[in-house]
């Protein structure tokens, strides 16, 4: 008999347990949308600024990198022959 009783207070302690993770979940998930907003369509104006500025920044260093490529080049092949040159004097 004491067994019994044992494990029905273990049933009703299970059934009282996802009741309250349930109210936890419900309040995090509240909190949580305060905190970083609505998970809809509108979006985080400083987190479309900095994609924005990121994209901009990459578009322009691959340019940047395009155009002075051929220039850097030239200038690392001049620098290796003069300075062979100086070395020789």
């Amino acid at each position: 008999m004491v067994g019994q009783g044992k494990v029905s207070n273990r049933l009703s302690y299970v059934g009282v347990v996802p009741h309250r993770i349930k109210r936890l979940e419900a309040a995090l998930r509240d909190a949580l949308k305060s905190v970083l907003g609505s998970p809809g369509p509108a979006v985080n104006p400083r987190v479309e600024f900095y994609s924005n500025f990121q994209r901009e920044i990459e578009e322009h260093d691959r340019a940047f990198e395009k155009k002075y490529d051929e220039d850097l080049n030239t200038a690392l092949i001049f620098v290796s022959f003069y300075s062979r040159a100086r070395a020789k004097l």
